[in-house]
């Protein structure tokens, strides 16, 4: 990509800003007051670190720099996991499990709660969960597969309808 494509005059002098750094910036602009709620009343079944990032951002109006500064950590760290953890939220893998995962078995739970909801990868998860690592992938399976069932028995009624 040429860099003079996402260069943009921004300052009454003329200098040029990047177009990519001031959308990054302030993720409120893209989002709207909706998919912001959204993501509030989701982050209730993410980890304490995450929802306190995402309410601080979100709900309380925060800026990343002023999260970054409390945090100790670069603006870009804390920009780009605000990003994946509202796409996350807003995924709908992340609402199946949400509504699903009280009527799993507690090991399956727990795995859907650590990879899904916690964003660990399978062997981050069976080092926490204390579970095998082919246990943990046998749920994940078993999880994505409902998921895609649904996904598919859906797209059947949204084509008969």
């Amino acid at each position: 990509m040429n860099r003079r494509e996402t260069l943009t005059p921004r300052s009454p002098s003329g200098a040029w800003k990047d177009a990519r750094e001031s959308a990054v910036r302030d993720l409120r602009r893209r989002i709207d007051r909706s998919q912001a709620d959204r993501i509030v009343a989701r982050a209730a079944f993410l980890p304490h670190p995450d929802r306190a990032l995402l309410e601080a951002y979100f709900l309380h109006g925060r800026t990343v720099k002023d999260i970054a500064l409390a945090q100790e950590t670069e603006t870009r760290r804390v920009s780009r996991r605000l990003r994946r953890l509202a796409v996350r939220v807003l995924s709908d893998r992340f609402t199946f499990v949400v509504q699903r995962m009280n009527v799993w078995a507690p090991s399956r739970r727990k795995v859907a709660t650590a990879m899904m909801l916690g964003g660990q990868s399978m062997r981050e998860a069976a080092q926490t969960l204390h579970m095998t690592l082919y246990s943990v992938r046998r749920h994940h399976d078993a999880i994505c597969a409902q998921y895609e069932m649904e996904c598919g028995s859906r797209a059947n009624t949204r084509k008969g309808a």
